[in-house]
Order: C-alpha cells, then structure tokens, then sequence
C-alpha cells in the first residue's frame, strides 16, 4: 500500500498518483512519505512476481530477474507478506559477470526543492557464509539509490555476514558483522543540499559519505531492491541464497521552496541500479 504524510498530504499525493495535480504545494506538507509498502494484501498478490505488480518493474525493462522477485508470504518482517528474491532465479549479465534481480516502482522521486531524503526497508539475506573477508562479498541483498547519471548511495547486507554501504560507485565499508537468517532494518539518510548521507542498521549509525555532485542537476532518483551474486565457483552455489524485503519507505523532509512530484522513468534505461561491486556493475 502506498501511504503519505499527514491527512493533507495524503490527499495531495493521492491526487498526485492519479495524475489529477502535477505537484504537492510545500506551504501544504512540510513532510511526506513519498512511498511505502509492506507488499501485502489484496494489493499485492501473493505468488506472482513483483515486477508488473503496483507499477513496480525489474531492472532494466523488465529484464534483470523478472521471475526471482516474487510476492511470498514466507518470513515476512510484519504482517503475512514480503518480497522475496531467489538467488536461482537471478539472471545472468555477461557485461557485468553478475546474476542479478532488480526491483522498483517505475517512478522515480523528483527530489527538486528537497534538502532530505530517507529511504529505508527491513531486509533479511538467508544461506551459508561465504567467508569472514570483503574478498568474500559474493552474494548481497541490497538497497541503493540511482540518478540516471550514476549511484548515489547503497547498503547492503553480503553472504559475508558483514552489513555494507557505499557511495554507490565507490568507498565501500564493510563491517561490522550481522547475522543472516534475520530481519535488518537498513536505511540511508541524504542530505541533498550538504552532499552527504548517513547510514544506519537497526538504528545504529554506521557512517557518512559523499553524495556525488551530480544530483545537484540530475535530480530524479531511482530506489531499488537488488539481489547481486558472482557466478557459481567451488564452495559457492548462488542458488544456496534467498533474501526477504518488506516494509520498504522513501521519505522527504525539510523542504526548500520548490515542487515534489514522481516522474516516470518508463523508457529511461539510466535510471538503474547501476551497483558497483569491484569495477562490475548492473543497469
């Protein structure tokens, strides 16, 4: 289900939505939840793939894993539904050398007049170690936020036991270690005008990086849920992993005077989970 902010709010961004206003008035919402869901329903319906649901696609088109992300009701954070990813069923990217599954709503967030913006979900990543070491960061589950230019911020948790964050096309930290099998609540803090974001996992702040310069122009953001895994090699079967995401939210505060609107991004191939992960990377 797709909530807003406070009563006026939500009846801007309804009217929004449906294409009966083209911007929400700041003066009228000082804050608004852009876009949240716990996937359940009869929104979502439980066994189909999530791509083609709610205006939600896979990457690319359609095309990066359409088949792997899937409305579940097993393990679900909250209530009876989650999206789960099947690492089997991911699809392979020659380009990138990465089996891949990429889901979004096909609208981005025009972050125009927006000094703040939070994009935050519960994910839970299921299979053996990998190892203990970033050499070991071979399957992810993965939250990042793109503008057609390039990446902006991402988390992740890794099959290395170790939660993730990065700029998006580099400075990756990793550490400290999680423990998969479980729910984390991962989620980013962007500071558009200061050009940095926080990250966080189950509330503790991890640390800051950069936002690249350019969303200062390129302004319309895409959130996704990714799972990312390197081909099979002795000791490691991609298809060993699953990973659960549920109550997925984008929020914007602190406004500047300006306008908030969802732009489809249908057509706009840029507009990608470009993730970055050693040189490799998916659109």
């Amino acid at each position: 289900m797709r909530t807003f902010g406070n009563t006026t709010c939500r009846v801007l961004a309804a009217a929004l939505v449906m294409g009966w206003i083209g911007f929400i008035p700041r003066n009228a919402c000082a804050q608004v939840t852009v876009y949240d869901t716990g996937f359940e329903a009869p929104e979502w319906a439980a066994g189909q793939p999530v791509s083609g649901q709610n205006g939600w696609e896979a990457g690319n088109g359609g095309t990066i894993g359409p088949l792997a992300g899937v409305i579940s009701t097993s393990n679900p954070k909250s209530g009876s539904q989650s999206l789960k990813v099947s690492g089997s069923d991911l699809v392979y990217v020659a380009s990138d050398g990465l089996f891949e599954g990429v889901y979004r709503p096909a609208a981005g967030v025009d972050t125009s007049g927006w000094n703040f913006l939070r994009i935050s979900a519960d994910v839970r990543l299921d299979g053996p170690l990998s190892g203990n070491t970033p050499a070991d960061d071979d399957y992810s589950a993965n939250v990042n936020v793109y503008n057609a230019t390039e990446g902006l911020a991402e988390i992740y948790l890794s099959s290395n036991g170790m939660v993730v964050y990065d700029d998006g096309t580099s400075n990756w930290v990793y550490g400290p270690t999680v423990d998969l099998g479980v729910y984390h609540h991962l989620a980013i803090d962007m500071y558009l005008s200061g050009l940095y974001s926080n990250f966080f996992i189950d509330g503790k702040y991890l640390g800051t990086l950069s936002i690249p310069g350019s969303i200062a122009t390129d302004k319309t953001v895409a959130v996704n849920l990714a799972n990312l895994a390197y081909a099979d090699f002795p000791g490691f079967r991609h298809s060993d992993y699953t990973s659960n995401f549920d109550n997925y939210q984008i929020s914007a505060s602190t406004p500047e005077p300006g306008t908030l609107a969802l732009v489809s991004v249908f057509g706009m191939a840029g507009l990608a989970a470009i993730r970055q992960r050693r040189s490799k990377s998916i659109q």
